[in-house]
C-alpha cells in the first residue's frame, strides 16, 4: 500500500465522492489525490501475489503545464512503463512475479510549482488454473438458468465498473477546469483592478496639466 498527502481541498472533494462510487464495484481500488512538491518524486507501493492484475489511471488536476514523469516498475526494478510530461493515463498490466509493485511520479523537472495528481490503483483478483477449472465445473453442474444470470450479473457488473469509472473521470476533468478557469478569472480580476487605477492616474496627471497649462502667471 502507499501513503497520501494533504491536496487542494475543492478537488479532494469532487474526486473523493467519484472514487467512493468506484469502489462499489471494485474490491480492490484505491483513488485518493495528493499534492506533489517540486524537484521531487514519490511512489506508492502496491503489493500483488503472481497474476494479478494491476490498473493505474492518473490525472494532474493543477500546476503548471499539467504533466509529470511516470515510471512502473516490479519488485526486481524492471521497468515496467516510462512516460515523460503527461498529462493523464492509464496503463494496465499482469503480475510475472509476487512483490512491493511501485508506481512513481516525478516533479523533478518543476523547480517551483507544485503538482495536484488524482490516482487510481484497481487490482483484480488473483486467477489460478484451479480456480478456472472450478469454475468450468461449476458452470457445467449449473442449470441454465443459474448460469444465464450469472452472465447477465457479470454483464452488469462490468457496466457499472465502467459507469463508475467514467464518472470519476469526469469529476477529475471538472476540478482541472475549475481550477484554470478560477485562476483565469483572479488574472483578470487584477489586470482590471490595474487598468482602473491607471485611469485614475492618468486622468489626475491630464487635469494637472490642463490646469497649469491655462494658469495665468501674474506678473509682479
Amino acid at each position: 500500500g502507499g501513503g497520501t498527502r494533504t491536496a487542494a481541498a475543492a478537488a479532494a472533494a469532487v474526486v473523493s465522492a467519484a472514487a467512493a462510487a468506484a469502489l462499489v464495484g471494485a474490491p480492490g481500488a484505491r483513488a485518493f489525490v495528493y499534492e506533489l512538491p517540486a524537484s521531487t518524486e514519490e511512489c506508492y507501493l502496491e503489493s500483488l501475489d503472481f497474476n494479478q492484475a494491476l490498473t493505474v489511471s492518473f490525472q494532474v488536476l493543477s500546476g503548471g503545464a499539467l504533466d509529470t514523469d511516470v515510471t512502473i516498475k516490479s519488485p526486481s526494478e524492471n521497468v515496467i512503463y516510462e512516460g515523460k510530461r503527461e498529462q493523464e493515463g492509464k496503463y494496465s498490466f499482469v503480475s510475472t512475479e509476487s512483490g512491493d509493485y511501485s508506481v512513481c511520479f516525478s516533479n523533478k523537472f518543476s523547480t517551483m510549482t507544485p503538482k495536484v495528481i488524482a490516482l487510481d490503483l484497481e487490482v483484480s483478483a488473483k486467477r489460478t488454473r484451479q480456480n478456472e477449472e472450478k469454475e468450468a465445473l461449476e458452470d457445467a453442474a449449473s442449470h441454465d438458468d443459474v448460469r444465464n444470470v450469472d452472465q447477465a450479473l457479470s454483464i452488469l457488473e462490468s457496466a457499472l465498473h465502467t459507469v463508475a469509472n467514467e464518472c470519476k473521470y469526469m469529476a477529475q476533468r471538472e476540478a482541472a477546469h475549475r481550477d484554470t478557469s478560477e485562476s483565469t478569472n483572479a488574472r483578470v480580476l487584477w489586470w482590471g483592478t490595474f487598468e482602473f487605477f491607471m485611469v485614475i492616474v492618468t486622468a489626475a496627471g491630464q487635469i494637472w496639466y490642463l490646469r497649469r497649462f491655462f494658469e495665468v502667471k501674474r506678473v509682479a
